[in-house]
């Protein structure tokens, strides 16, 4: 159980780190002046989007063990 619990960190540490990753990236292309501030926000909602998915599947995880 430990090594599944390990393993639902890092895929959620994982995600974390991507997602932030990709809103610095987001975020540089816009100060670069290389999008505008509704592609910006609408490529961020897509990363929180995919976080929110992946932060739901190990939350799912954890709750269906504690029953």
């Amino acid at each position: 159980m430990t090594a599944d619990t390990d393993s639902d960190d890092t895929e959620l540490a994982t995600a974390v780190a991507t997602f932030l990753n990709n809103v610095d990236a987001a975020y540089d292309d816009y100060e670069q002046g290389y999008a505008d501030p509704d592609v910006t926000l609408s490529v961020i909602m897509s990363h929180v989007k995919t976080l929110r998915e992946t932060t739901h599947e190990s939350w799912e995880i954890v709750d269906s063990g504690s029953e």
